[in-house]
């Protein structure tokens, strides 16, 4: 997934796009987002935008910066698990399940 960093509206967000390779991925992302906040886990906020062509892109508020653009030390499973980021999407739920 192509993640890039936008302005929109004046807030800082990121842009995700599905690859070519994998269709529906933003949309995967999105649904997993709404069902996580639908169970009141705090998510950021996020919406499915389109360009002209109708290819739909995941805007994202930036969680990984506080109010005045500080910005916090993330990572995922898969950088803990030395996944690399291309693989990440492959990996079984039971890679992570497996640690604990």
């Amino acid at each position: 997934m192509r993640t890039l960093p936008v302005n929109w509206r004046s807030e800082e967000a990121l842009l995700k796009v599905s690859p070519e390779r994998i269709p529906y991925l933003v949309e995967n992302e999105y649904e997993h987002l709404r069902a996580a906040s639908n169970l009141k886990i705090p998510v950021a906020q996020s919406t499915l935008i389109y360009d002209r062509e109708n290819t739909p892109g995941l805007l994202i508020s930036r969680f990984d910066r506080g109010p005045q653009g500080e910005r916090y030390a993330l990572e995922d499973a898969a950088q803990i698990l030395d996944i690399p980021p291309a693989a990440n999407i492959v990996q079984t739920v039971t890679l992570p399940v497996n640690l604990f």
